[in-house]
């Protein structure tokens, strides 16, 4: 569905080309391509991810918090999505969310899985086409 502040963040993120790939394709990203694209900030090996986030966050929580507070209030100025902007995604994502001709697909991928572990969330994109075209 587009709109909403994370479909705003990505073009900023990604690049405007990278950003149309990602939602239209809306396809599953191998975890290199997605780093190389700047969609993730890194690939870890899954028996280093625990002890990675561990050191960061008891880095960070080691800092002042008012300069922590302060730099992540920076890094949020400097990439900012205005309030009009906002408001326009939100709106679009609620007008196509919230069409009747959706119910159906909605319907469908909760049915098949959708919001479960081992459901189809594994290969939501192309669930997500494919419940479109019926």
């Amino acid at each position: 569905m587009p709109g909403g502040n994370a479909t705003g963040h990505l073009a900023r993120l990604v690049g405007r080309g990278r950003a149309m790939e990602i939602l239209l394709g809306a396809d599953d990203f191998p975890a290199k391509l997605a780093a190389e694209y700047g969609y993730v900030n890194r690939v870890l090996p899954e028996d280093e991810l625990d002890d990675f986030v561990d050191a960061v966050a008891r880095r960070i929580a080691g800092f002042d918090k008012v300069a922590v507070a302060g730099t992540k209030a920076l890094i949020d100025e400097s990439i900012p999505i205005s309030d009009e902007e906002f408001g326009s995604a939100l709106s679009t994502y609620f007008q196509t969310v919230g069409r009747p001709v959706n119910e159906h697909r909605v319907r469908r991928l909760f049915e098949g899985g959708l919001q479960k572990p081992d459901g189809i969330e594994l290969d939501l994109g192309k669930q997500v086409a494919e419940s479109n075209r019926s």
